[in-house]
Formats: structure tokens, sequence, C-alpha cells
């Protein structure tokens, strides 16, 4: 099948499909005769198999690592090769989680100290700039 149909069936977009197989992530198909290519089932498998990683926001190195081993090895070893990118993905997204939450406490914080300041406060209550700000301020008011 060409990439269009690969691209139907799969739900990713020709260029994604381009893009995975540019990235060794997915493997070239034959060309046909007339220079297209020409998708098995196989790589739709894969196709599906990336986009599902893709979705948990695993990075493209372990994204090709887990397809080249669905295509070269056993399913055990494609199960223990995917736990092991799973627990890192949940770290990764865990520490993200981390930065959002810092990020919430940070904006909730700047929402709390505006709504304290009076009509002709210059500086939001219960912060401070850093030093270097202060220093810049200090020499454009010299």
């Amino acid at each position: 099948m060409n990439i269009l149909e690969a691209s139907r069936q799969t739900g990713l977009s020709p260029d994604t499909i381009r893009f995975y197989e540019r990235h060794r992530v997915l493997p070239r198909p034959p060309r046909r005769e007339n220079g297209y290519r020409d998708y098995a089932e196989e790589h739709l498998a894969t196709l599906r198999l990336v986009r599902g990683l893709r979705h948990i926001e695993m990075s493209l190195d372990d994204m090709r690592e887990v397809a080249r081993v669905a295509h070269d090895a056993t399913c055990g070893d494609l199960r223990q090769a995917l736990a092991g990118q799973l627990r890192s993905a949940l770290e990764q997204a865990d520490a993200r989680i981390r930065d959002l939450e810092h990020t919430r406490g940070h904006i909730e914080e700047l929402l709390s100290g505006l709504g304290r300041m009076g009509p002709t406060d210059e500086r939001i209550p219960g912060t401070a700039p850093c030093g270097c700000v202060q220093l810049v301020s200090a020499q454009q008011h010299a």
C-alpha cells in the first residue's frame, strides 16, 4: 500500500511517516517500480506502536529501540524492553509534574500578590527582584 493509505490506516500524516523513516524508527519499505513506497502490514503495526509511544511522550531514541526490538526479537524481549522504556517515561512524567506543580505554586503566589496590591504599589507584595534586576534598575535611575 502507498503512504496515503498507510496514513489513513494509522492516523499519522504522510510527513510523520516519512519523519519516522528518516530517523530509523520505521524500517524503510521497499519501493515499487514507479518509485512509491510499498508499506506492508508490519509497517502499519510499527506505526501504530510508535503512535502509542509518542502519545505517552516517549523520546524518539526510546521509540526507535522499542520498534527495533518489536521487529527483531521475541514477544518476551519486547515486553522487557517496553517495560524498561515505560519506567523511564514514567520517571520523566513525574519530573514534569513536579516542575508544573512548582510553576503552578509560583503563579498562585503572583496572583495572590497582585490581589493584595494597592493602587499606588509598584511591586507585587511578597516578591523581590533578584540582585541583577536591582542593579540594572539602579543604573537606569542614576
